[in-house]
């Protein structure tokens, strides 16, 4: 083992996680822009979720699917998102450290699927000044004997649950500290604007899609947090290392939870 491997980092924070009783499930959930072979987005419109351009696009991500699906990552949903030639893929969740591995599989086999058909992608955080960025979404619960910890009901508050609410201050509580790791990039900071669906505050919500922390409860099994304020381009072992660390100290120093944000968070 190295100290300053990425991936023996999150080995650590998981043997935290261990060590208190938990396992921990997470989702990576990843944008990227498509370009032809000079580099030109394959539309310039926006789209977002139009089932016309994905129909345009399913010949590429028909095979970046079947690539994941063969590699053994499965996938639950795929759609065209709000930037030209914009993309997101969503797959399904699983233990940590396996969706920190299938992350780095991935980003290679949507560049390797891309190159057989003459596409260019990347998943730079900010390809344009004026227009939606990419981000990296990280969906994540602790589990306790194999079920989701945070399904746990045990008090009368907006999640419902302690563990859940202790787990969330915690993230909230290094979100600034995390930009470091989140955002590695000069363009990672373009990316951060008011209204672009990209954090600008430390702040959490319910369903809620431009906060810090998506919390969603209500969903049994399926309830999780979702932090929102990583870059495509950052180090997924890193990512995936600190919101957990970041999680379980909130577990160690229960902070007192800032109130939930239900309305604009940009006024």
């Amino acid at each position: 083992p190295i100290e300053m491997d990425a991936r023996q980092m999150l080995k650590r924070q998981l043997a935290r996680a261990e060590a208190k009783g938990f396992g921990v499930d997470a989702a990576s959930e990843l944008e990227f822009h498509a370009f032809d072979a000079d580099w030109q987005p394959l539309y310039n419109d926006i789209n977002c979720y139009s089932i016309y351009r994905g129909w345009e696009m399913e010949p590429f991500m028909l095979d970046i699917r079947e690539s994941l699906r063969n590699t053994g990552i499965e996938v639950e949903a795929c759609n065209v998102e709000y930037g030209p030639g914009q993309t997101e893929i969503n797959v399904r969740y699983g233990p940590l450290m396996k969706m920190a591995d299938d992350t780095v599989l991935f980003k290679y086999i949507v560049r390797l699927c891309a190159k057989r058909h003459g596409i260019n992608v990347t998943f730079m955080a900010k390809p344009y000044l004026l227009e939606a960025g990419n981000g990296f979404h990280v969906h994540q619960s602790l589990t306790r004997d194999g079920k989701n910890a945070f399904a746990e009901q045990d008090e009368d508050t907006p999640l419902g649950s302690s563990l859940m609410r202790k787990y969330l201050t915690g993230l909230l509580a290094h979100h600034k500290e995390l930009q470091l790791v989140m955002t590695p990039t000069i363009s990672g900071y373009k990316r951060v604007q008011d209204y672009s669906f990209s954090p600008t505050q430390v702040t959490w919500g319910l369903d809620h899609r431009l906060v810090g922390v998506r919390s969603i409860v209500g969903e049994g099994s399926g309830n999780r947090l979702e932090a929102r304020w990583a870059a495509a381009d950052a180090n997924p072992y890193l990512v995936f290392a600190s919101v957990l660390a970041a999680g379980l100290d909130g577990l160690e120093n229960d902070y007192e939870l800032i109130p939930q944000v239900i309305t604009d968070p940009h006024v």
